[in-house]
């Protein structure tokens, strides 16, 4: 991959910073409703309960074949959940080292071209308005913005070849 190529991946991901952070919060949300019952104990439910039914069973009150259903129904729900909660962690884990990197890369800039970037792709402002509230031209900021792109790109080529 030339430096061009970096270049344009360094923004892309910068570009999307916002985005990451928000999939990021909706993750962490939905893993929050995700019951905690372990497999072990809703089999060992599902079982005391069958027996219990079972037990109970004379010739008028046979277990109904639905509640045994409803049972099995339950348990496959259970264990959907436990995957998507799987699942949502996976890619939770993934955007946060995305995140984590990106951020720790932005925090290894010089200190102008942290608090541009931070402006442009974290607080999405325009050009014109880092360069007002940091008291430059718009020509500047797109030179600092360009250098640091720059820079940034160096640092994800130098983790992917130490990686």
């Amino acid at each position: 991959m030339n430096n061009t190529q970096n270049c344009e991946s360094v923004l892309q991901i910068l570009k999307n910073y916002r985005i990451l952070e928000r999939k990021i919060r909706i993750l962490r949300f939905q893993l929050q409703d995700v019951p905690a019952v372990p497999k072990r104990d809703t089999a060992e439910s599902i079982a005391n309960t069958a027996k219990s039914l079972d037990t109970e069973a004379t010739s008028d009150n046979v277990p109904d074949k639905a509640v045994l259903g409803a049972l099995h129904l339950g348990w496959n729900e259970i264990e959907v959940n436990q995957q998507r909660a799987k699942k949502r962690s996976v890619q939770l884990s993934a955007m946060r080292h995305k995140k984590d990197e990106l951020d720790l890369f932005i925090s290894l800039l010089e200190s102008k071209q942290c608090e541009v970037i931070d402006k442009l792709y974290r607080h999405g402002m325009t050009n014109e308005q880092v360069a007002d509230q940091m008291g430059l031209t718009s020509r500047t900021v797109q030179n600092i913005r360009k250098k640091a792109v720059e820079n940034l790109a160096a640092m994800y080529r130098f983790a992917a070849e130490s990686g």
